[in-house]
């Protein structure tokens, strides 16, 4: 049932075509289709199949060898085919996902194995360079400080640090310039960049966006907000009591001192003081504590929080 189906799947012309350019009975390649289990299932796939056939054994050597080797010889490439058929129609969302084709006439055997090489690397994202720090709803987050990881991790995008980024690939300089970069993965793509510190979150097309806020809780796990950024992300995330904890945390850590010197620019350090000021009725006692000492730690900020209390 299977070879007749086989057989009435492929043309019929193209299957004499190749036998012809084979210097043998078309019966022969039908046979090695059919033992190498290549099943109904694969049926679309029959005028590619006999086409590597072709290309593959082309030449009058093949055709006058005993009848018993050529069996064999066929039947491995078929079994070869087959195993090659099966990984293809597996990763043809990440064939996609890559910007690759999932056309299977678009490619011939050497093509076809690169592609697949390129997916099964892409797909690796442990090991040294990568570490994955978290997941949250459909995102999973990592971390990673090596050039080469971060250039298979971006396959897909259009960011500077993927592998296939035609101009100067820019993976290594954001390493250096920033020690560790993030990328998300949404499923099986990479829908965000995010260098250390929270910043420059970049989406797949590579236009700025918002990191997404189940996201910011999981980088809070590795990470805390560059010092320029640190007050835009109080103003920001003063409504949500998990991430308002995360950030008071960070500003009571001595891993960086926050200044105006950092931030630049006072109207920051007052939009954030304000609205502080504004959720402090609806905070917990242990945040209130938390924030306590962060104001008492920061004069400049302190000065713009009782501001805020006057102007009430």
């Amino acid at each position: 049932m299977r070879l007749r189906m086989i057989v009435e799947a492929l043309s019929k012309g193209l299957l004499e075509r190749t036998a012809d350019l084979l210097d043998l009975p078309a019966k022969a390649i039908r046979d090695a289709i059919a033992q190498a289990d290549i099943d109904e299932t694969r049926l679309p796939h029959g005028d590619w199949i006999c086409k590597q056939f072709a290309l593959t054994f082309r030449g009058p050597g093949f055709g006058r060898m005993d009848e018993s080797d050529r069996h064999t010889i066929l039947y491995n490439f078929a079994d070869d085919l087959h195993d090659l058929l099966e990984r293809f129609i597996a990763e043809k969302s990440n064939l996609d996902r890559l910007g690759m084709s999932k056309n299977i006439n678009d490619y011939d055997l050497d093509s076809l194995e690169e592609a697949l090489k390129r997916v099964a690397t892409s797909s690796d994202k442990g090991g040294d360079g990568v570490e994955k720090i978290g997941s949250a709803g459909p995102y999973t987050i990592y971390k990673v400080t090596d050039a080469q990881k971060l250039k298979e991790l971006g396959e897909g995008t259009s960011w500077c640090t993927r592998g296939s980024y035609p101009g100067e690939n820019r993976a290594q300089y954001y390493l250096e310039e920033y020690r560790a970069v993030y990328v998300v993965f949404k499923g099986n793509k990479p829908v965000m960049q995010i260098c250390e510190g929270f910043s420059w979150p970049m989406d797949a097309k590579n236009n700025n966006t918002t990191i997404p806020r189940e996201v910011l809780k999981v980088l809070f796990q590795s990470d805390y907000p560059a010092s320029w950024l640190f007050y835009d992300y109080l103003a920001q995330y003063a409504d949500d009591p998990e991430i308002l904890k995360l950030i008071i945390n960070a500003g009571l850590n001595k891993f960086y001192t926050i200044s105006l010197r950092s931030v630049n620019r006072v109207d920051k350090l007052a939009a954030a003081a304000q609205r502080l000021f504004q959720v402090w009725p609806g905070l917990d006692d242990a945040t209130k504590e938390m924030a306590k000492a962060f104001i008492d730690s920061q004069p400049a900020f302190a000065q713009e929080f009782e501001r805020s209390m006057q102007g009430a």
